[in-house]
């Protein structure tokens, strides 16, 4: 799966039309936790928690043709000289039936600037 964006600017000015979007990194992370407390009677109470999360680098590619190429992406995803790191909750609701790929792509699709990019199924990265 991938995203294509009409146009994109890259840190370096240059603008690109019809961009192939495709996240280049993924880290999913579940952990659990247990924490135990007396209470004001002297027994103990036990709280559970964890949270299972998703961070993603995206790549950006001159094209779709570029990545069934396997060719290198020509920038990543920035925030002015910064990578950017998406992160979110896949506990959420919202991604509760999505694999952590999926999700990140729905994720990346709701981000601000991205909500014009077309998902295309039909590329490996």
């Amino acid at each position: 799966m991938a995203l294509i964006i009409p146009t994109i600017t890259l840190a370096s000015g240059i603008t690109v039309e019809n961009a192939c979007l495709v996240i280049t990194q993924l880290n999913t992370n579940n952990t659990t936790s247990l924490t135990q407390t007396l209470d004001d009677e002297n027994q103990v109470q036990e709280i559970p928690g964890g949270q299972h999360t998703c961070a993603y680098q995206v790549g950006i590619f001159a094209s779709e043709q570029a990545v069934k190429d396997k060719l290198p992406p020509i920038d990543l995803l920035r925030d002015g000289r910064t990578i950017r790191v998406f992160q979110l909750n896949l506990s959420d609701p919202a991604y509760q039936d999505l694999t952590p790929r999926q999700a990140a792509y729905q994720h990346l699709q709701a981000q601000e600037g991205l909500s014009n990019s077309t998902a295309v199924e039909d590329v490996e990265a």
